[in-house]
């Protein structure tokens, strides 16, 4: 499996073979069974961290592994990662390092959440269409899988069902209110779109 990984402007392919995810796998269920005590992440101290921000976590180790030349601890966060998010295709490490700030970036055909995809600007306008009554019952849909914006310290977060796996997974911190209703609403329209296009 690869895991891309962006340092410095460096893109960095990652191998991991599945078999050493596999072999790996006790090592894994060993830092689930630490994170369920909780973790600080960041200013925050965090009593379950979710699936995103355990991928966060082990994102941040995996910075580590790489600036100091740590191949098997690098080795381990990314197989950690990809054992938890098979979805993951790329990590963007935040320039000043802080772990609440590491992106995970998803691919929406592997299935999963992609939050490069919810931050888009260009979303098609869904309003001149809410008098279609299958566009009102996907927009109601959509409100029942993604959460109202919450403020957690001086930033702002939304989670969001994972259609394919039933979790509620995370964004990353988001600046300001204002920008994370933006969001919000992004994501609604897309997710009311998915929703159309099943039906």
């Amino acid at each position: 499996m690869i895991l891309k990984a962006l340092l410095d402007d460096q893109l960095l392919e990652l191998n991991i073979p599945e078999a050493f995810i596999e072999q790996s796998a006790k090592f894994f269920e060993k830092m689930d069974s630490d994170m369920d005590q909780g973790r600080q992440m960041g200013r925050y101290w965090l009593d379950n961290p979710d699936r995103m921000q355990r991928c966060q976590l082990a994102a941040d180790g995996l910075l580590h592994a790489l600036e100091t030349g740590d191949d098997n601890l690098g080795r381990l966060m990314a197989g950690y990662i990809l054992s938890r998010m098979p979805e993951a295709e790329l990590i963007e490490f935040d320039p000043n390092g802080e772990v609440e700030n590491h992106l995970v970036k998803l691919t929406p055909a592997r299935g999963g959440l992609s939050f490069s995809t919810v931050q888009q600007d260009n979303q098609p306008d869904m309003s001149r269409n809410l008098e279609d009554p299958r566009v009102q019952e996907a927009m109601s849909q959509a409100e029942e899988e993604i959460a109202v914006v919450f403020k957690m310290g001086k930033q702002y977060k939304f989670s969001l069902l994972d259609p394919e796996t039933g979790e509620w997974v995370s964004t990353p911190p988001i600046a300001s209110r204002a920008q994370a209703e933006r969001m919000r609403q992004q994501a609604l329209e897309q997710r009311c779109q998915e929703i159309l296009a099943r039906s």
